[in-house]
């Protein structure tokens, strides 16, 4: 039987990681921290659930993973910190795989970037000239991470078509994203704001940047769907909060806010973000 990860464990673990220098985060316009920052600090709530369910469900020896969307390389660079190495085939699947980036994750944790463009019909990324095929054999992987991906694709019927395809019968992927009715949407409908003010700008184009706002966000049922259209079955589903605020300096007005949304967590669907594990079914017998 798998042993259980701690919190505190995960937590202690993360104060000892070193980022490399994609995974640092400066001051944003929108934020100020409390500490220096990295990717893997700023959302280590998020990663400690998605690393505690991988290592109490899955079976990783000999295991191949592919992370969708591996920019900035966080989630293998952890996950090589988390399991033997030998235990393990690592491969990410995106865009922003620059030399360095890609020479950097290999020295790391022997992780091999493809670059492929997992959203063949937005039309800034077409002009790019991008593969859109994951070149691996299709039936050979075992498990699939798409942490905060889908969000930000135009149509994501071809993530999930090519993650049905390299998945072994059994294999499962597991999904984050940010959850569209959380109570802080809510919230902005209430004073009459419109809850459309994280995804793409109308009319908004750039064909030479390679990052995207988001694009559409998700409520369960709907990301549900997505995937029995595409065949698979749900193994596990839920709401919770990623708490990727913690360390962000708030003024007066944001810290009455967010006690407000306190009670409304209580109710699963006000909470903020999605976390799905799906699983392409076995051939029948």
């Amino acid at each position: 039987m798998n042993v259980p990860l701690r919190k505190k464990d995960f937590y202690q673990i993360l104060e000892q990681y070193e980022p490399l220098k994609f995974e640092m985060m400066e001051n944003a316009s929108w934020a100020t921290y409390t500490r220096a920052m990295n990717y893997a600090l700023r959302t280590r709530s998020r990663f400690f659930l998605v690393f505690q369910y991988i290592l109490e469900h899955f079976t990783l020896n000999s295991a191949t993973f592919v992370d969708l969307g591996p920019y900035p390389g966080t989630f293998l660079r952890l996950l090589h910190c988390l399991v033997p190495s030998e235990c393990l085939r690592l491969y990410g699947v995106g865009l922003n795989a620059s030399d360095t980036f890609v020479s950097l994750m290999k020295k790391e944790c022997g992780a091999s970037i493809l670059e492929v463009n997992l959203d063949p019909t937005n039309p800034d990324l077409i002009s790019r000239n991008f593969s859109s095929s994951v070149p691996l054999e299709g039936n050979t992987v075992d498990y699939i991470h798409a942490g905060e991906v889908i969000e930000h694709l135009t149509n994501p019927m071809w993530m999930l078509q090519e993650s049905y395809r390299l998945l072994k019968p059994g294999g499962r992927i597991i999904i984050t994203t940010p959850n569209v009715t959380r109570i802080g949407n809510v919230f902005k409908l209430l004073s009459g704001r419109s809850n459309y003010d994280r995804l793409s700008p109308i009319g908004s184009q750039d064909s030479h940047d390679e990052w995207r706002s988001h694009f559409h966000e998700y409520e369960l049922i709907e990301l549900v769907n997505l995937l029995f259209k595409q065949g698979f079955l749900i193994t596990h589903r839920a709401h919770y909060n990623n708490c990727n605020t913690e360390f962000v300096v708030k003024g007066w007005k944001q810290r009455i806010i967010d006690l407000a949304k306190v009670p409304f967590y209580l109710v699963p669907h006000l909470r903020n973000n999605l976390f799905l594990v799906a699983t392409k079914p076995l051939p029948p017998s």
